[in-house]
């Protein structure tokens, strides 16, 4: 009889002793205004008395059953330890042709599905063991912690997502490509917040070696699911007799996110018009620009990644031409000079 009625007890008991036993640090962080390094480095609280070790003794001695799951992650899991010691595979722009070659078939399709299947959750363990590998008070912070669990959980549904093999799979399997990318969106933000409250505990070296890798992961996760999602596209698209005559003509041009035909000479005339703008919003006022060289050049590449590059080598151009002219007015008696515009050239290497 007291086996039985120990056994309806049990739970019961096992949840009681969990719950006053110790207290989760980031509940004392939400439920109080005590900063959060005082929070994460308090003792937790342990529940004394005669009544909560008897609960502890009984508890032990009855019949184990899987325990409730944690709300968080832990920082040392060995599904992560597992999947990083696998080989990632490079992400070159010759290997993200040669998935998308066309004709797009249903095929070829899946096949890179798969492909990611794979590579997704090597990718994400290895960004999930580059935060752990943070200070512990680091990985305390709200934000970073925050960035952490945004990880694990897309390292989790990664790692337990069935092999797409019919498309009724891939539309399941792109629906998670878009959730997740929409939920690492402001990941960047985060980080940076979070290694601002963290100054004192962590260097700026460590801080920059850090962000190079974060950043170099996180070009390369975008890269593909990006060119994934862009391809499922136009799969469908293709197979939709209202857009099939457009589909055809993207498809000459476009290979998922790969512009065939990039013209360089109009990517540079829109960056330029872009910073230009910006120049004059910030700074009150922005040089003239002019193109030349082979303004007919055309060729293979991703447009968001020269887009980036191209506006961040004008930025530069432009406020050394500002500065120029500030200098000049400063050493001359008249408050006023003119600004010098800014030369663009465009040219073509000879062996390519």
């Amino acid at each position: 009889m007291y086996i039985r009625w120990a056994q309806r007890l049990r739970p019961q008991l096992a949840r009681h002793v969990r719950r006053t036993s110790t207290h989760s640090s980031s509940i004392a962080m939400l439920g109080s205004d005590v900063p959060w390094e005082t929070a994460a480095l308090k003792e937790p609280k342990r529940c004394a008395g005669r009544t909560a070790t008897r609960h502890r003794a009984l508890a032990a001695h009855l019949p184990t059953e899987p325990e409730e799951p944690r709300g968080e992650p832990s920082f040392y899991s060995e599904d992560v330890d597992r999947f990083a010691c696998i080989d990632q595979q490079p992400v070159t722009l010759q290997r993200l042709l040669e998935t998308c070659q066309p004709p797009l078939t249903r095929q070829r399709l899946l096949e890179n599905a798969q492909f990611l299947c794979h590579e997704r959750p090597v990718r994400y363990a290895r960004r999930v063991q580059l935060l752990a590998g943070l200070p512990y008070i680091v990985n305390l912070n709200p934000h970073i912690n925050a960035v952490y669990q945004a990880y694990y959980a897309n390292f989790e549904e990664a790692r337990r997502f069935p092999m797409v093999e019919s498309l009724a799979d891939e539309r399941r399997f792109v629906h998670m490509l878009a959730r997740q990318s929409q939920s690492l969106k402001h990941i960047m933000p985060q980080i940076a917040r979070g290694f601002f409250e963290c100054r004192r505990y962590f260097g700026p070296e460590p801080r920059r070696r850090f962000l190079d890798q974060l950043v170099k992961m996180r070009i390369g996760l975008r890269l593909l699911t990006s060119q994934h999602i862009a391809l499922y596209d136009q799969f469908q698209a293709a197979n939709a007799a209202v857009t099939a005559v457009a589909a055809a003509e993207d498809a000459d041009r476009y290979q998922g996110i790969v512009d065939n035909h990039l013209r360089l000479a109009e990517m540079v005339r829109v960056c330029a018009q872009g910073v230009q703008a910006t120049c004059e919003m910030t700074y009150g006022d922005a040089p003239d620009f002019s193109i030349d060289g082979q303004l007919d050049v055309a060729f293979c590449y991703i447009p968001s990644h020269l887009d980036y590059m191209l506006t961040e080598l004008l930025k530069n151009a432009f406020r050394a031409s500002l500065a120029r002219a500030e200098a000049a007015a400063s050493s001359n008696s008249s408050n006023s000079s003119s600004v010098p515009p800014v030369a663009i050239t465009v040219s073509k290497s000879d062996s390519r």
